[in-house]
């Protein structure tokens, strides 16, 4: 069964539009699916795991973060810290509806990127991590792969607008706020288990900066490269993803 639940970030002001993958039988596990950017929970990356998750008999939640999808959140209310407080309202949702600890995250691209800002923040609160291509280097990816304009112009406008349609508008305070959260340059070490899914031919997020980020932060991690993954991937790929996500779950103690 698949509910639709609309919580409410209250740091940001704003609901965050959710769907729930609900088992037909008792379940102890909940992964919480984060998308990639400019992107939503309706995309096959997403629904495919989803679903996958839910005949596994694993609980699945997924969500637009702001500006995204069906969300209503003004463009100001785009930052790293209302994405970390989306999550943080779905696990409190997850433990109060349905009395679940064992909580995992599953990020795809700018997804992984928050989930691992989010893992370095509350540890405590999650059990474990899977990533598919993560945008370790936001402010990278951000500039070089997704504005379609110079530096220059984007701070010069105070804006640029992507996606279908053009319809997702990016404040140039949102690329400030992505330095301000630079992965690398937290000190901390995430004592979690990880498990990064990443295709050596992947355009948009480079495979080099995710072995970089795992030597200084998460040496335990395990790394599944893929010969002919990009970025963006089949259904077929998906479903690869969807079920190395499932043994990882399964393997856990």
């Amino acid at each position: 069964m698949i509910k639709n639940v609309s919580l409410v970030n209250k740091i940001g002001g704003y609901r965050i539009s959710t769907k729930v993958y609900l088992p037909d039988c008792a379940f102890d596990k909940v992964v919480i699916v984060c998308h990639g950017f400019a992107s939503h929970k309706k995309r096959p990356a997403v629904t495919v795991v989803a679903e996958k998750l839910m005949s596994s008999g694993i609980c699945a939640v997924t969500f637009d973060f702001p500006c995204h999808g069906s969300s209503k959140a003004s463009p100001e209310a785009l930052c790293v810290e209302s994405c970390i407080e989306d999550i943080l309202c779905l696990i409190r949702y997850v433990k109060t509806k349905y009395k679940i600890q064992d909580i995992s995250l599953f990020g795809i691209s700018f997804g992984g990127y928050v989930a691992l800002n989010f893992a370095l923040r509350y540890p405590q609160l999650i059990s474990r991590v899977f990533l598919r291509a993560p945008a370790i280097n936001m402010e990278k990816v951000l500039i070089q792969k997704l504005i379609g304009v110079s530096k220059e112009k984007y701070q010069h406008d105070g804006y640029v607008r992507i996606g279908y349609k053009n319809r997702l508008l990016i404040p140039y305070d949102f690329y400030k706020d992505v330095c301000c959260h630079n992965l690398y340059q937290n000190s901390q070490q995430i004592d979690l288990p990880i498990f990064i899914v990443h295709g050596k031919v992947d355009d948009t997020a480079d495979i080099e900066d995710t072995y970089l980020f795992v030597k200084e932060h998460v040496p335990h991690a395990k790394i599944l490269e893929i010969e002919d993954m990009n970025h963006v991937i089949s259904v077929e790929q998906i479903e690869m993803v969807a079920d190395r996500l499932i043994n990882f779950l399964r393997e856990a103690k």
